[in-house]
């Protein structure tokens, strides 16, 4: 199905500023692209529907699907006693596979159509990710770490280094860099990295100021860093292709090296309260100019849909004017795409665009006169907990997926 046409109430950011917002309309493209006109087939749905673009998650980790919802009281004991034991599964093929396939259909079930995704500490992770997920856009990489880690994860300075030299070599702009986060990363390790980002087209990810234990364990780890986000500076790992997890814990320095920088900030609000990290200061991120995309953070985040985390964004900064459903939508789809280094083709349902694009029920319909705020309201307040229920399709190139 290259070609087709999906009706609904179209609500879509535009890449330029302004809303798409379309009632009793429909979303046609042709070969997979978005355009005005088409004489394909229509994909006519029973309920009141909600047409808006693909979600895009700005920061997933892949390993850590099947233990969403292990919490412990704080992010280090989290990684010892959950997280890395999980992640070392991923040596096993056949379990690597088996996760894999899982996520790929949560993510479509749930209207995820990109993400940028961190695999496991293991070399061949990087190859998962990318060869493996289609239909989903995916940008991501193998996650990094040569010290302060399990003997079984930890990886050879060197190694690390050169594999990570051979992907970017292989997948360009798709692969990412992916150090974990500045303790468990040697300062050899981050300036190689600076080093491989200066000389090739790919993106960046890692954590940042996520929960105060472990800003004190960065500040005693580098002594001559001005701040937890400064070490990421001195290796020359910010910039506009870099996305880092959480910026909780950041101060006035910290948001104007972010804006000057051009470097994203994945905001993970779902993921924020499950660990008891604290709360991201949206006000002072958008007051400084920098640039903040939406995530689940999964498995910290316990659902890896964005209605789930455009919900608890809402929630987390109910009593802040200005932040609307609206909002919440543009940094789960245009921000996301354009944080990926995909904000030329995906975020935005505007002609020439890849055709990714989501059909939303509106609980009670959507009545004469109400706002795009109001049916995003409905979607969000009608599917709390079951957010599966809420999608009624998905398309992805053009092509429907559920």
């Amino acid at each position: 199905m290259s070609s087709g046409r999906i009706h609904g109430h179209v609500l879509s950011h535009r890449a330029a500023g302004g809303l798409r917002w379309e009632r009793d309309s429909a979303v046609q493209w042709e070969h997979g692209r978005l355009t005005g006109t088409t004489a394909g087939p229509d994909i006519v749905l029973d309920d009141d529907i909600l047409l808006v673009p693909g979600f895009v998650d700005a920061h997933i980790h892949m390993p850590q699907f099947r233990v969403r919802g292990q919490f412990q009281d704080a992010l280090l004991p989290w990684l010892r006693e959950s997280i890395w034991p999980e992640e070392a599964r991923f040596s096993e093929r056949d379990y690597r596979e088996a996760v894999a396939a899982e996520f790929r259909d949560g993510l479509i079930a749930s209207g995820t159509t990109a993400a940028l995704v961190y695999g496991s500490p293991h070399e061949h992770s990087a190859h998962a990710l990318l060869n493996d997920l289609a239909p989903l856009c995916i940008r991501g990489g193998d996650v990094l770490m040569d010290r302060n880690s399990p003997g079984d994860l930890a990886r050879d300075t060197g190694d690390a280094l050169a594999s990570s030299e051979e992907h970017a070599d292989r997948y360009g702009d798709r692969y990412a860099l992916t150090p974990r986060f500045v303790p468990t990363c040697t300062t050899e390790l981050m300036d190689g990295l600076g080093r491989i980002a200066d000389s090739h087209p790919v993106l960046i990810q890692s954590h940042v100021a996520e929960n105060l234990e472990e800003v004190a364990w960065v500040a005693e780890l580098h002594p001559e860093a001005r701040s937890y986000l400064d070490v990421y500076h001195r290796a020359g790992l910010l910039g506009p292709r870099t996305v880092m997890g959480h910026g909780i814990h950041v101060d006035d320095a910290d948001l104007a090296l972010l804006a000057q920088t051009g470097t994203w900030m994945a905001h993970c609000p779902t993921s924020n309260v499950a660990l008891g990290s604290g709360r991201m200061p949206i006000e002072r991120y958008l007051a400084a100019g920098a640039r903040v995309a939406l995530a689940t953070d999964v498995g910290a985040g316990p659902d890896v849909s964005m209605l789930d985390v455009m919900a608890g964004f809402l929630a987390m900064h109910a009593d802040l004017p200005g932040l609307r459903p609206i909002v919440a939508l543009g940094l789960a789809t245009m921000a996301g795409a354009r944080a990926m280094g995909e904000g030329h083709e995906r975020g935005s349902l505007e002609d020439g665009r890849a055709a990714d694009v989501v059909a939303l029920r509106i609980p009670g319909g959507l009545g004469r006169g109400d706002s795009p705020d109001v049916a995003l309201a409905r979607v969000l307040g009608g599917f709390a907990g079951r957010w599966e229920d809420a999608v009624a399709a998905v398309i992805i190139g053009g092509e429907r997926v559920r």
